[in-house]
């Protein structure tokens, strides 16, 4: 997940920036690494963190328990 100046990349020109990624990066030649656009309005969690605490953040009492 994209990020600030990077998200709006991706929102420009996401298939050729996917490209780019595949052609450049051992991961994404693998073709299983989405390059997205970030769904959080404030960039405090990015990335993999995002992804990693989506779950909390729709859901925190269910998640965490409480």
């Amino acid at each position: 997940m994209l990020a600030g100046l990077h998200r709006a990349l991706v929102e420009a020109d996401g298939e050729r920036l996917r490209g780019v990624v595949a052609d450049r990066s051992l991961w994404g030649r693998s073709g299983s690494v989405p390059v997205l656009p970030s769904a959080l309005e404030h960039n405090s969690l990015v990335g993999a963190a995002e992804l990693a605490w989506q779950p909390v953040l729709d859901d925190p009492i269910g998640v965490l328990g409480g």
